[in-house]
C-alpha cells in the first residue's frame, strides 16, 4: 500500500465518538441536505485531538498534519458525493472554521495541527483534484526516499506508482515550472528533485513486460512448489504410523491364507463326491484294501503289530511302533 493511501485509510477509520459536539451539530443544521457532514465532522475532530497527543516539536508529523486537509476536502467530494463547485467551497469553509474552532480547544503545549488556508479552502473540484495528486506524489516521494522504507520487488504496487506518475510528471512541469497557479503545490520547488526516475532507478523498477513476464515466472514457480508440497504431505502421512502399517499387514495376510483355507475344507467332501476325482480316490482304496487282506491272510496280525527292528542303530534295543491306520 502506498504511503499516501495508508494515511488516508488511516484517517478515516479513525473511531468517531457522536457525542453532543456542538461544532458538528451547527454544520448539520446548515447543511441539511448533507447529513453525513455530521460524521466527517466528528472523524475531523478525532484526527486533530490525535496529533495534540504528540510532542510539540515533533517535526516528523508535519506532512501527515498538512495531508489531513488534502482528506478532509478528498471525504467531502467522494464521501458526501459534493459535485457542485459552490456548494463544495461553501462546505470547505464551514469544515475550515470548526477546526480553528477545535484548535482552540487543545493543549497548547503538544503539536496542534494547523489548518491551511488560501486556495485549498477556494479551489473548484477539478483543480482541488490536480492539486491532491500533485501533494500525493510529494508525499509518497518523501516516504518512499528513505532508507527505512520497506524493501519492496521489481514489480510491487511502488514501482507501477512511480511510472504512472513519470508519464504525467511533465504535465506538473509544463504547468507549475514558470508560472504560479492556486492548483501547484508549493512544496515542488525544484522538479528535478523529485523527479521520479530517480526513485525508479533507486528501487530498481523495470519496464511493464518486464514485470509481467516475471509475474508470469513467479506464478509458475509457485504453482511447482505447491505440487511438490502436496505430494510431500501424502507421504509424510502414509509414514506415520509404520508398524501400525507393519501390523496391518500382518493381519490381511493371515486372512488373505486362513480364509481360503478354511472355505476349502468346507467344500472338498462336497467336491469329493461329486467330482472324478473322487472316484479315482475311491479305486485307490480298494486296491490298498485288497493288498492288506492278502498280507493278513499271508502273514496274519504279526506283520501290522509287531515292531520293526531298525538297521545300523546302536542302541538296539529302541523301537519304534509304526501303526497304520487305516482312512
Amino acid at each position: 500500500m502506498l504511503p499516501s493511501e495508508k494515511i488516508y485509510k488511516e484517517y478515516s477509520k479513525s473511531i468517531v465518538n457522536l457525542d453532543n459536539n456542538s461544532k458538528c451539530e451547527n454544520l448539520t443544521r446548515k447543511i441539511p441536505e448533507f447529513p453525513d457532514i455530521n460524521k466527517l465532522c466528528h472523524r475531523l475532530t478525532m484526527n486533530i485531538k490525535n496529533f495534540n497527543t504528540k510532542e510539540k516539536d515533533d517535526f516528523s508529523v508535519i506532512d501527515d498534519c498538512k495531508y489531513l486537509q488534502y482528506w478532509m476536502n478528498d471525504s467531502v467530494i467522494n464521501e458526501l458525493k459534493v459535485t457542485n463547485n459552490d456548494k463544495y467551497i461553501d462546505i470547505i469553509i464551514k469544515l475550515y472554521i470548526a477546526w480553528i474552532e477545535i484548535k482552540g480547544t487543545l493543549d497548547r503545549s503538544k503539536y496542534i495541527c494547523e489548518p491551511i488556508g488560501g486556495p485549498l479552502i477556494s479551489l473548484r473540484i477539478n483543480e482541488f483534484e490536480f492539486r491532491k495528486e500533485m501533494f500525493d506524489y510529494y508525499y509518497n516521494y518523501r516516504k518512499i526516499e528513505k532508507p527505512v522504507f520497506s524493501n519492496i520487488n521489481d514489480c510491487s504496487e511502488t514501482c507501477n506508482y512511480l511510472t504512472s506518475i513519470n508519464k504525467k510528471y511533465g504535465t506538473f512541469r509544463s504547468t507549475c515550472s514558470h508560472s504560479y497557479d492556486n492548483k501547484c503545490v508549493p512544496e515542488f520547488d525544484d522538479f528535478d528533485k523529485y523527479d521520479p526516475i530517480k526513485l525508479i532507478h533507486q528501487l530498481g523498477c523495470k519496464n511493464q513486460s518486464q514485470c509481467n513476464r516475471n509475474e508470469v515466472i513467479a506464478l509458475a514457480q509457485n504453482s511447482d512448489e505447491t505440487q511438490v508440497n502436496e505430494v510431500s504431505a501424502q507421504h509424510q502421512t502414509v509414514d506415520v504410523n509404520p508398524k501400525g502399517s507393519t501390523e496391518n499387514g500382518s493381519s490381511k495376510t493371515i486372512l488373505n491364507v486362513a480364509l481360503p483355507a478354511s472355505v476349502f475344507f468346507v467344500l472338498f467332501p462336497m467336491l469329493y463326491k461329486m467330482t472324478p476325482l473322487g472316484s479315482r480316490f475311491g479305486k485307490a482304496n480298494k486296491i490298498r484294501n485288497n493288498i492288506i487282506n492278502d498280507l493278513k491272510n499271508e502273514e496274519g496280525e504279526y506283520f501290522l503289530t509287531q515292531p520293526f527292528e531298525q538297521e545300523s542303530m546302536k542302541d538296539s534295543d529302541k523301537t519304534y511302533n509304526i501303526s497304520y491306520n487305516n482312512t
